[in-house]
């Protein structure tokens, strides 16, 4: 056995009890089947078709999966609309590249003119490894960092690690919240814990509470179906953590926990409580029963370049690439150089465009 291409929902569905397998096995954080047939049903663009790449072992076993999608004159990987960090889901890093090869193979002879645009390929994962050691013609270029910080040993161990100033202002920021309110919940609901009126609660007050400007009822509403699929899944684990203070809701997050990592997704505070800093009470408090219960080791906040990514990750932080592939035949290589020319060309024409002035031309 070989390359198997799954393009209908009913041949992907058949293949989840062997997908779940390897996905437990793979280094991937978000490589869980519940986790991307969510995103297929709910974050798939409306023109797109899925394209799940497998290596089979056998009938019966498979040693490496692509879950990736057709638009356009793409191909692209699966979850790029929604989250930060897509892989090749193996445990074997032979059998990936193997898969890898196959791929560029079969997009060669069968979609030909068409690319490889992956949207955000962490340089810690492992098909970014194969695409740079592989030699495949590559346009690359850096999205941003993945801001993360070890918190193993739990939060004494974490504000030790950190500049005396940084920890001083955490410290301050519990105690004063200690102070200053006597009546507080926080809560932490994982998985099927999520009722779907939890869930709306949160979506409604993320909504209210981040500042972002125009109508964005329909992202939300997306988000909101595709985490409740996910909730029903367990890996990722879906992660809903509320800050009450005396019955009224201050602070919510979203996460997921995976591969001993918190990974931080959507949170806000309500602006009105911002002298309790309920953000930062939130994460802190947390970080003790991440380590006890859920045996988290490291938070990763994913992309972003915000101030407060860095403050609470001492500045440490992963790339993620953008980065098109072409496959390595005459064609491809032709179809490279014309879109690296277009890469270094567009940044000199935009700043032209800027230069030139109107009266110029009157």
């Amino acid at each position: 056995m070989s390359l198997q291409i799954l393009e209908e929902f009913s041949e992907i569905t058949n293949l989840k009890p062997n997908w779940e397998r390897l996905a437990e096995l793979s280094a991937h954080p978000f490589g869980g089947y519940s986790f991307v047939d969510a995103w297929f049903r709910i974050g798939m663009p409306d023109a797109a078709k899925p394209l799940v790449f497998v290596d089979r072992e056998d009938e019966n076993s498979v040693s490496a999966i692509l879950p990736a999608y057709e638009v356009g004159s793409s191909i692209c990987l699966a979850g790029d609309t929604f989250w930060d960090y897509q892989d090749v889901i193996t445990s074997d890093r032979s059998a990936a590249e193997k898969l890898v090869r196959q791929i560029f193979d079969w997009v060669d002879r069968n979609r030909p003119g068409k690319s490889l645009r992956f949207l955000k390929l962490s340089e810690n994962g492992l098909l970014h490894s194969l695409l740079e050691e592989g030699g495949y013609p590559l346009v690359k270029r850096n999205y941003g960092p993945c801001p993360f910080v070890s918190i193993e040993g739990g939060l004494d161990a974490y504000l030790s690690s950190l500049t005396r100033k940084r920890r001083g202002d955490m410290r301050q920021a519990i105690n004063r919240f200690a102070k200053k309110v006597s009546d507080y919940e926080l809560k932490i609901y994982r998985g099927t814990e999520i009722t779907s009126e939890l869930l709306d609660e949160a979506i409604a007050f993320h909504q209210k509470h981040f500042n972002r400007s125009g109508d964005n009822s329909t992202e939300y509403h997306n988000i909101r179906e595709f985490l409740e699929l996910v909730a029903a899944g367990t890996s990722p684990q879906l992660h809903l953590s509320t800050l009450d203070v005396e019955g009224e809701r201050v602070a919510v997050d979203f996460g997921f926990v995976s591969k001993q990592t918190y990974f931080g997704y959507l949170t806000t505070f309500d602006q009105k409580f911002g002298a309790l800093r309920p953000g930062k009470v939130l994460i802190l408090k947390r970080i003790d029963e991440w380590v006890e219960k859920d045996e988290v080791k490291t938070m990763d906040l994913m992309l972003g370049a915000e101030s407060y990514k860095r403050y609470y990750t001492k500045d440490e932080s992963y790339s993620i690439y953008r980065v098109t592939a072409f496959p390595r035949s005459v064609a491809g290589r032709l179809k490279h150089s014309a879109a690296s020319l277009i890469y270094k060309i567009r940044p000199l024409a935009v700043k032209l465009y800027r230069k030139v002035k109107p009266s110029e031309f009157s």
